[in-house]
């Protein structure tokens, strides 16, 4: 078993935005990204499907054209190859779970 706890874990970074990893395994990733106000997440797409939950800060995840305003307690979920991006408004920490598929493990271990 592994415990952690988020809270204590979120560190922001004044240039850009912050992904730490706390889960790096073969079929499951996490990431608390921390973003100062302003900061953004380019547009881009996971390898497998995803969970954004938002545990501070406010801040609008676009997929696509489509945006979901988020704050404490949001969970969006993602299919994989979905092109997003995330916009902070204030300091904001997201925890992302993305679920490997068979194809995105095997592209990490080359």
């Amino acid at each position: 078993m592994q415990q952690l706890d988020v809270n204590d874990l979120i560190e922001f970074n004044d240039r850009k935005f912050n992904p730490v990893t706390l889960v790096n395994e073969s079929d499951m990733r996490i990431l608390l990204l921390c973003l100062r106000a302003g900061q953004q997440v380019p547009e881009h797409a996971a390898a497998g499907s995803i969970t954004v939950q938002a545990i501070t800060g406010r801040a609008t995840f676009f997929d696509g054209e489509e945006a979901c305003e988020m704050f404490a307690g949001t969970l969006v979920r993602l299919d994989a190859g979905r092109a997003h991006r995330v916009e902070a408004h204030t300091d904001t920490a997201l925890l992302v779970t993305m679920i490997k598929t068979p194809q995105a493990a095997a592209s990490q271990l080359s």
